[in-house]
């Protein structure tokens, strides 16, 4: 199957963010003529993670049948999304070769994003984090309501 030409949006949102926190720019590029699909990372788990392998199958399971459908794709990957997102891209460049009847990841883009060397992880990056979650983390750029309505469902996650 031939290339698409316009690329598609894959976001894999940060950890204890839920896929419609991109809803707002996924609805904007569709009024532009882009497709654009999510991921719903595990990282709330209970019990908790005992690894990353979920997390990066999760965003395999989203990018593997975009590229198979010939698509390029720009994954767009936001804090804690990083880490799997970096893992799977990585697997995969190892898997593939460049036929040109499969779709490439054309970019990468990490949004205040953990970007892991080979063989770091979450605590080699940032060192032993444990500081309560609250809202004084979230310093969003935008009006107090959308704040409001974004702060509310990141809290909901920490529960």
């Amino acid at each position: 199957m031939p290339r698409s030409k316009t690329p598609t949006f894959l976001f894999v949102p940060g950890g204890w963010h839920l896929p419609d926190y991109y809803s707002p720019i996924i609805e904007s590029l569709a009024d532009s003529g882009y497709d654009s699909e999510t991921v719903t990372l595990n990282i709330n788990a209970d019990p908790p993670l005992e690894d990353l392998e979920p997390e990066v199958d999760s965003v395999l399971s989203k990018l593997r049948p975009l590229l198979k459908a010939g698509k390029e794709v720009i994954v767009v990957s936001h804090s804690y999304g990083g880490i799997p997102t970096t893992e799977a891209v990585g697997r995969l460049m190892e898997e593939q070769s460049s036929r040109a009847d499969e779709g490439k990841v054309a970019r990468l883009v990490y949004i205040t994003a953990f970007v892991p060397a080979k063989g770091d992880s979450m605590l080699s990056m940032i060192g032993d984090f444990d500081e309560a979650l609250d809202a004084s983390l979230i310093d969003f750029d935008v009006s107090t309501d959308v704040k409001e309505k974004w702060t509310w469902r990141f809290l909901t996650q920490l529960r």
